[in-house]
């Protein structure tokens, strides 16, 4: 492509207003550089995101349950990965302040497919399976975003 810009630039003189090669190559270059910093910026903020929520995080029951399964050959079921759960995530308060062992943790209750899809998270330590895990999150609305922006509706 360049060659071919290259030799437009030459046959012609640019009109003013229009672009060049040059600056159009600039101008790609500058966007790239400032996409590149935003991912980074966006990889950096999600990753101490994930750090700071740590076990109270929604995917921590299924990283578990999944890693239970994958890595140690377990039930994810079974009441080992539930008490792994709970001792992680702490015992929750009940409405009346009391403390309530059922409350809010809880072990892994999915369907058995999901330990099979987050096997992939699951070698990983929690704080980048997380951390990946947010990214793909943001990666979907995003892109659901770009999908309905650039889907045709009917009139």
């Amino acid at each position: 492509m360049s060659a071919r810009c290259n030799q437009s630039v030459a046959a012609s003189q640019p009109r003013p207003g229009r672009f060049t090669c040059a600056s159009l190559n600039r101008s790609t270059v500058i966007g790239a550089v400032l996409l590149a910093l935003a991912l980074l910026l966006d990889i950096i903020a999600t990753n101490r995101l994930a750090i700071a929520l740590g076990p109270a995080s929604d995917l921590f029951p299924r990283w578990v349950g999944a890693r239970a399964w994958v890595i140690e050959h377990l039930d994810p079921y079974g009441a080992g990965v539930t008490s792994t759960v709970r001792s992680a995530m702490g015992e929750a308060l009940g409405w009346d302040g009391t403390a309530d062992s059922g409350a809010f943790a809880f072990g892994f209750v999915y369907p058995g497919y999901v330990a099979l899809l987050l096997a992939p998270l699951a070698v990983l330590p929690f704080p980048v399976a997380s951390t990946i895990w947010l990214l793909i999150a943001q990666a979907s609305v995003v892109g659901t975003v770009w999908l309905v922006w650039h889907t045709p509706h009917p009139i």
